[in-house]
């Protein structure tokens, strides 16, 4: 069906106008609470891992019965933690066996090499530090701790 010449068609500017006002509108509102939430579970995610990564040194130092180690950087733009144990028979070379770096996340810690022997248990020798370590994540004004026991165990 033709529409007749002086039909409406169409948007007029003013509404367009209104439409895209009142969708900047909503999202100065909704936008800045929602960057705080992501920061926010980002934090949190980089708390869980860093305990997962934890239990897995004390895990594969007894599964393999050597001693593995949690290392932990941080830098102006990223930080990270390095589980490593040697996997193979030479006993020889560390193998990483598990790594995470974040992006414009800092770490700050009182320990920063944390090693459990091939009992599991937390071991000071060579470069590895006490066990009851200290690490805070941050991710601008979000942050988290994570807190180890003397023993090695995590603190809640």
């Amino acid at each position: 069906m033709r529409a007749s010449a002086g039909s409406d068609r169409g948007f007029t500017m003013v509404e367009l106008l209104t439409v895209v006002v009142l969708m900047a509108i909503a999202l100065a509102a909704v936008g800045p609470p929602a960057v705080q939430a992501n920061r926010r579970n980002q934090v949190r995610r980089a708390a869980l891992e860093v305990e997962a990564a934890h239990a897995a040194a004390r895990s594969w130092a007894r599964r393999y019965g050597r001693t593995a180690t949690l290392t932990f950087t941080s830098g102006a733009s990223q930080s990270a933690w390095t589980v490593a144990v040697d996997t193979t028979l030479d006993g020889v070379t560390p193998v990483d066996v598990f790594a995470r770096s974040y992006d414009y996340m800092t770490f700050s810690f009182d320990r920063a090499v944390l090693c459990f022997d091939g009992r599991g248990l937390p071991t000071q020798a060579g470069s590895c530090e006490a066990p009851d370590a200290t690490i805070t994540l941050s991710n601008n004004n979000i942050t988290r701790t994570v807190r180890f026991s003397s023993a090695g165990m995590l603190l809640k």
